[in-house]
């Protein structure tokens, strides 16, 4: 072979020998970068966190399965069912209401690897986040819609609003404090306590016993209603509330409520325009005493707000109605305040 031969066919092998890992470095380039974290989608659906990781971090460090309850009154049901078998947890801070709390993404992760989790259901829609975080129906426990019977749920028209080219409406919906009434929460006790025994069989025997105690304390809270006096204990009472999340409250105190739509305090002027309509309309015009008017709030109203309603002779009575965990003592205590507030009223005038 000739020296000039040589030396090109080398170079040759160079050149080759360069393109190829130069075609390399180039693929290599081209591989995109780690996939970004899923984001929900403009119908603000949560990502399903828990797919691909059944062994996250949370549930390997469980030494019980997890009960997630969307709400303090159906955590503490649970709670009272499930005594030390299970862990209990209810997300929202305690500053918040729990009718607008949403889950961020680690309190959604855990929601989704969550054992069971507590809800109302459908029908008395209590936590709208639940059908936009991914978690399988067969993981919902749905203490109302399954719990009560048809002829249990209460009926009311929505607020006013408008769309397209219906013009005003509103759509009737199923009042979701169903724990205002004790004999609510106690059928929707029952459901968790079944659901319980069939998902943890092993424990069947504690959660029935944790139901039959809490169930006394449930029929005695009952009994305390029956305390409560009748309208026609309390000549010409006409009972208002502010909204319709307290009608399974007057159902337990056997009294017919009429409600207004105060999801939050109204301007002084709006509250005067509505009660100018509304009060004629229920005055009975054969009594020839005066009327008494009751309002029951679940929010304090300001003193301006007092001092308007004052003026229509209405007396004003705050209800807890258990959006926010207590700060001091549990449900069975906050419901009986309630219901002293109630026993108390012949003697506020």
């Amino acid at each position: 072979m000739h020296r000039h031969e040589f030396v090109y066919g080398g170079l040759a092998c160079v050149f080759a020998t360069l393109l190829i890992f130069s075609g390399c470095s180039k693929q290599e380039q081209a591989k995109p970068a780690k996939p970004p974290v899923a984001k929900a989608d403009a119908s603000n659906k949560a990502p399903n966190l828990s797919s691909g990781n059944p062994q996250s971090k949370q549930t390997e460090a469980r030494t019980k399965p997890l009960a997630i309850a969307v709400s303090y009154p159906l955590e503490y049901l649970t709670q009272r069912i499930a005594g030390d078998a299970l862990e209990v947890r209810c997300l929202v801070p305690t500053d918040v209401a729990a009718s607008k709390w949403k889950p961020n993404r680690d309190e959604i992760r855990t929601i989704q690897t969550s054992d069971v989790v507590i809800a109302n259901g459908v029908g008395a829609r209590f936590a709208k986040w639940l059908e936009m975080a991914s978690v399988p129906s067969k993981k919902v426990c749905n203490s109302v819609s399954q719990g009560l019977s048809s002829k249990d749920f209460i009926e009311v028209d929505s607020f006013t609003h408008s769309h397209g080219d219906l013009g005003e409406h509103s759509h009737p919906i199923h009042c979701p404090y169903t724990w205002l009434n004790p004999e609510m929460a106690r059928k929707q006790a029952k459901h968790i306590c079944d659901d319980l025994s069939r998902r943890f069989p092993a424990h069947a025997e504690q959660f029935k016993k944790g139901f039959e105690t809490l169930a006394a304390d449930l029929v005695s809270l009952k009994e305390e209603f029956e305390k409560i006096p009748q309208p026609e204990q309390i000549e010409h009472l006409t009972v208002i509330t502010a909204g319709y999340d307290l009608k399974f409250f007057s159902q337990a105190c056997h009294w017919n409520d009429i409600h207004l739509k105060w999801p939050e305090e109204p301007e002084p002027e709006v509250a005067s325009s509505e009660l100018d309509a509304l009060l004629p309309t229920i005055s009975n015009p054969l009594v020839l005493v005066e009327e008494r008017k009751l309002m029951l709030s679940t929010y304090p109203f300001s003193k301006e707000l007092l001092e308007r309603l004052e003026s229509f002779q209405l007396e004003v009575v705050t209800i807890d109605k258990l959006d926010f965990r207590p700060k001091e003592g549990d449900y069975l205590t906050v419901m009986k305040a309630n219901i002293k507030r109630m026993i108390e009223l012949p003697g506020r005038r």
